[in-house]
């Protein structure tokens, strides 16, 4: 597989330091190369992660999806625990980003800025 290490090694600082401004996290996830994950704590927003998701849509941010980290669902007899998650163990609701081959940094900063101004417009005062 080819990774673009530098546009996922940017878009990482830039989450961070995005992260830094809202009082959320970048989670580790050191076997995956391309995707990160910014936490959306429900706490610090007016509106639920789902909501955040669908008012990036909007403004034509896509390929970002919100994860509900704490939904169960259950099909049949089987009940999946943090249903839409990457693991079972990640209670929380985040946002997955992947960087990859053909993104530049102009990409990643007008990806972060929309994803910071929304994240700014929702948050609790």
């Amino acid at each position: 597989a080819v990774v673009s290490t530098q546009s996922t090694g940017y878009l990482k600082e830039q989450l961070e330091l995005l992260a830094a401004e809202c009082g959320e996290r970048v989670l580790k996830t050191p076997s995956n190369l391309i995707s990160l994950a910014l936490t959306l704590t429900p706490a610090n927003y007016t509106v639920p992660p789902s909501e955040i998701g669908s008012r990036l849509f909007l403004r034509n941010v896509t390929g970002v999806r919100v994860v509900d980290g704490g939904s169960s669902k259950t099909i049949g007899h089987v009940t999946l625990d943090s249903f839409g998650s990457h693991s079972p163990t990640c209670t929380v609701p985040y946002m997955t980003f992947a960087g990859g081959v053909g993104m530049s940094r102009d990409d990643v900063d007008v990806l972060v800025g929309k994803v910071g101004k929304l994240l700014a417009k929702c948050r609790r005062k």
